[in-house]
């Protein structure tokens, strides 16, 4: 981080990881989550726009921000976030429910290319990120 801080005086991390879509016998009403910190308003653009994005590619997909946890939840991001600046650094993590995760080679591959595709959205500028 600190390196790409130091080069272009950004450092985006994104974090991919996957939940259980039942929690203590209930479903939870989500897919996809995008989660960050609200605080950040360069993290809350990005994630915001980036849940658009993703809900109009993948429409039969539930997808929310800050779900099923809050992007300030205890974590790594969560930690780097009290080492960096808002302007330096954006944490960003990916939650993909497991059964998601478990389906066909082919829907994995749909829904990876869609969040790459996603990704290099370019309304996500460096000013954007940077909250300008």
């Amino acid at each position: 981080m600190t390196a790409a801080i130091a080069a272009e005086g950004l450092a985006v991390h994104l974090s991919v990881h996957t939940f259980t879509p039942r929690f203590r016998g209930t479903r939870r009403a989500v897919d996809i989550g995008i989660l960050f910190d609200p605080d950040r308003k360069n993290e809350a653009a990005i994630a915001n726009a980036w849940c658009k994005d993703l809900a109009t590619r993948l429409p039969r997909m539930r997808i929310a921000a800050n779900q099923p946890y809050l992007g300030t939840d205890d974590g790594l991001t969560t930690w780097i976030r009290t080492k960096f600046a808002a302007p330096e650094y954006v944490g960003i993590e990916i939650e993909i429910a497991n059964s998601i995760a478990k389906k066909s080679k082919g829907s994995q591959h749909k829904l990876l290319t869609e969040l790459a595709t996603t990704i290099g959205n370019p309304t996500w500028t460096h000013d954007s990120a940077r909250g300008a």
